[in-house]
């Protein structure tokens, strides 16, 4: 008889222990889908960084080719800008020649009189040489 309640205590203990290892089986079944579905998660969270990391890598490489044709438009511009200024300085040194030229064509006038005067008078005194010379 005490085996035999040797034997109903330890089918008894063995029920317990299957009904533990059934519960504590499900209990893992349950922690790997759900360890399963957390690595989803992490794998799409993931990827999103990814995609995010590439679309800034792209909007960087993006902004240098804007950054290096903005410097370049700097350099076209102070470039234009060194050209303006030179042909101001052309254009003043053109707009003084010309005035000076100006006040040069005003005294044509006077000049030609002043000639035409030189000249009368020149035949003038010629005539008397040619004159006094025949007496």
């Amino acid at each position: 008889m005490y085996v035999l309640l040797l034997i109903r205590q330890m089918t008894g203990k063995m029920n317990v222990l299957r009904q533990k290892l059934a519960a504590a089986q499900h209990e893992l079944q349950r922690l790997q889908k759900h360890m399963g579905a957390i690595k989803t998660e992490q794998e799409q969270h993931l990827r999103g960084l990814l995609d995010k990391i590439s679309k800034k890598e792209a909007d960087l490489q993006a902004s240098e080719a804007v950054k290096q044709e903005l410097q370049q438009a700097h350099i076209e511009a102070q470039s234009l800008i060194t050209g303006r200024q030179e042909q101001i300085s052309k254009v003043q040194q053109l707009t003084e020649d010309m005035q000076r030229s100006h006040g040069d064509v005003q005294i044509i006038p006077s000049l030609m009189s002043e000639l035409d005067g030189l000249r009368q008078e020149y035949q003038h005194r010629r005539a008397i040489y040619d004159y006094e010379r025949k007496l």
